[in-house]
C-alpha cells in the first residue's frame, strides 16, 4: 500500500512536527524530536528505529520506519522550517546514551547558540570525548538547528543533564579534574592534564559560571592581543583536540 499523502498545513501531524521543531518542552513531554536532513537519517544506527519517516511526494522511502508518510513541498516545509527543505524529514524518540566511561567529559556552560553547542558536541565525539554534560541554560540539544550542526554526533556521544550540585557529586564520584576556559588562566600549550578530566566551556558573552571559578583549574589559549576571544565552538576544539594529544602521549610514557 501507498503511504498516505499529507498535503494540508493543518493535519495533526504537521502541528506536532511544528511542536516539536519549536518548543524543547514538548520535545521532552513527547520523548521524541525531529530530524530535517537526509544525510543524519540515512546514517543512523540500523538499531535506532524511526516513529515516523516524511517523503516529498515522488520519492521513496529512504529506511524503514514505523509509519511512512508522503508530503507536499509546502508541508515539508512547514514541518521543518525551511525555505527550501531536503526530501526527506523524520521523527525519532530520544536517544538515551549512557556513558561507559568518565575519562574525559565536556561541559557545557549556557551554551545558547544552537549552532556552537551542536559543533561542539560534534567535535567532542571526534577527538574521544566519553559523554557530554549540560548544565541549565544551555540550548536544548534537540532543538532541529542543534540536530542539523550536531551531523549526527547526538545518536553516539551519551548527554547527561544537571545542575551544578550533580555536576560537583559527579567530579566526586569520578575523581574529576576540572579544567575551565579563561582569558586569565595558564597557557593551553603549558598545562598539564589529568585524568580523568572535564572542560567546562562557558556562555558566548559571559564566559563560565562562578561556580566554575571555583572548583576548576584555569587555562587560556594564547592569541594576538588585538583580539579579545574566541568562538566557543573554535576554543572548544582547540581544548579538546589539544587535551586529546596531552592524554595520548601520558598513556604512551606511562607504557
Amino acid at each position: 500500500m501507498a503511504p498516505f499523502p499529507i498535503k494540508s498545513l493543518q493535519h495533526p501531524l504537521v502541528k506536532h512536527c511544528v511542536n516539536l521543531r519549536q518548543s524543547a518542552a514538548y520535545r521532552h513531554e513527547m520523548q521524541s524530536f525531529l530530524i530535517p536532513c537526509r544525510q543524519q537519517i540515512q546514517e543512523l544506527p540500523e538499531k535506532l528505529s524511526l516513529l515516523k519517516l516524511f517523503s516529498l511526494e515522488g520519492h521513496p522511502p529512504i529506511r524503514k520506519a514505523e509509519h511512512c508518510l508522503t508530503v507536499s513541498q509546502e508541508v515539508l516545509k512547514k514541518i521543518t522550517g525551511l525555505v527550501s527543505p531536503e526530501p526527506y524529514a523524520a521523527i525519532l524518540a530520544l536517544p538515551q546514551l549512557k556513558p561507559t566511561r568518565y575519562e574525559r567529559l565536556l561541559i557545557c556552560d549556557r551554551i545558547s547558540d544552537p549552532g556552537n553547542l551542536g559543533t561542539l558536541l560534534r567535535t567532542a565525539l571526534s577527538f574521544g570525548f566519553d559523554a557530554a554534560f549540560l548544565l541549565p541554560g544551555c540550548v536544548d540539544p534537540f532543538n532541529d538547528k542543534v540536530v542539523r550542526s550536531a551531523k549526527g554526533a547526538l545518536f553516539h556521544l551519551p548527554l547527561l543533564f544537571g545542575d551544578w550540585d550533580d555536576l560537583l557529586l559527579l567530579q566526586k564520584q569520578k575523581g574529576l579534574h576540572l579544567y575551565q576556559a579563561d582569558l586569565q588562566g595558564s597557557a593551553l600549550e603549558e598545562t598539564s592534564f589529568s585524568l580523568p578530566l572535564g572542560l567546562i566551556l562557558g556562555n558566548e558573552s559571559q564566559g563560565t559560571s562562578w561556580e566554575a571559578k571555583k572548583c576548576a583549574q584555569d587555562v587560556a589559549i594564547s592569541i594576538n592581543p588585538s583580539m579579545d576571544s574566541l568562538n566557543v565552538a573554535i576554543a572548544g576544539g582547540i581544548f579538546m583536540f589539544t587535551m586529546r594529544a596531552s592524554c595520548q602521549k601520558m598513556t604512551t610514557t606511562s607504557t
